[in-house]
């Protein structure tokens, strides 16, 4: 399939739609929870980590519930002193879809209560189908209930859906659950470590992807 045959678009919000103030503070935390071990274990035998997250190991669920939660509170403290900024381009991706007919969804990890203000904000509410944070399940990324919702609830077959998003997180979550995805490194994670994960798609900035996608 080539990046337009999609027809459901699942987007991931802070580092993938909006800018991340404090990304160094950020991925200074990532590092002393060990992010560069992760990709190393996915490297050496990929098909049992991601089996591990399809199958929610206790192990895991418990340890990534708490990094990712510290991860969120950090971003949604920072967005309390900073207006959030849109990627460049970003605007135009949505726009560029929902103009070709595409359905729209955001699967953050983020306060549910901040991405609707920031949605607001921006004026955005309306293009998405559905927004749903990760917190309400209390299982974040890369765990796949979140994502199980939406595709069970849309009825959305995994061969129709892509995933968009800026960490390691994102990419394994996608994989884990079986469907495409699309990394993005303008975010969080760095360019060399998403592609380390062989995403479908892997592009540097949304101003790229929107290029590919006209």
């Amino acid at each position: 399939m080539s990046l337009n045959d999609y027809k459901h678009y699942i987007f991931d919000w802070d580092g993938t739609i909006i800018r991340i103030r404090a990304l160094f503070a950020i991925n200074q935390i990532k590092k002393r929870i060990n992010v560069s071990n992760l990709l190393y274990d996915i490297e050496r035998d990929k098909e049992k980590i991601l089996n591990r997250y399809r199958n929610n190991s206790r192990e895991y669920k418990v340890i990534n519930r708490d990094v990712k939660r510290l991860e969120s509170l950090f971003i949604d403290i920072v967005t309390l002193f900073y207006r959030p900024r849109l990627q460049y381009k970003a605007r135009d991706v949505l726009d560029s879809l929902l103009y070709n007919k595409k359905y729209l969804y955001i699967l953050t990890d983020a306060n549910p209560y901040r991405i609707k203000k920031e949605l607001d904000l921006f004026k955005l509410y309306n293009r998405f189908r559905a927004v749903v944070s990760t917190q309400l399940f209390n299982a974040f990324k890369p765990d796949t209930k979140a994502l199980m919702y939406i595709m069970h609830k849309y009825n959305i077959h995994k061969d129709r859906a892509l995933y968009i998003g800026d960490s390691i997180y994102d990419i394994i979550m996608a994989q884990a659950y079986g469907i495409d995805q699309c990394a993005v490194s303008n975010g969080i994670d760095s360019y060399e470590n998403l592609k380390r994960l062989e995403p479908t798609y892997i592009f540097h900035s949304m101003e790229e992807l929107y290029r590919a996608l006209r």
